[in-house]
């Protein structure tokens, strides 16, 4: 498994209060395309540090690849607040405007 390649579970298991670790195990899981596990590992990285930016684009992303545009804006919103000129969040809020223009 790439977590353990990655040795992100024995971080979590030395400091599991690291929520960088632990959106890092949610990137690795977008990127295996388990959205579950994805959710489960940035909500523990939100719980951990409620200001993750890292944490709030990537429960953006899974709402995004599940079809529910509403809750992915909302995330980006809340990482907007906290990095009002991150040109990732931008990209992610702006993407929504790009897709249903119309052609």
């Amino acid at each position: 498994m790439l977590f353990r390649s990655l040795g992100i579970d024995r971080v979590l298991a030395a400091r599991p209060n690291d929520a960088e670790a632990f959106a890092l195990r949610g990137r690795v899981a977008v990127y295996q395309n388990q959205p579950e596990r994805a959710q489960v590992a940035f909500e523990s990285a939100l719980r951990l540090d409620p200001k993750n930016l890292d944490a709030f684009l990537g429960l953006g992303d899974v709402a995004r690849a599940r079809g529910n545009e509403r809750d992915a804006q909302s995330y980006y919103l809340k990482a907007k607040a906290l990095e009002p000129t991150s040109r990732d969040v931008t990209e992610r809020l702006e993407r929504k405007a790009d897709d249903t223009t119309p052609k």
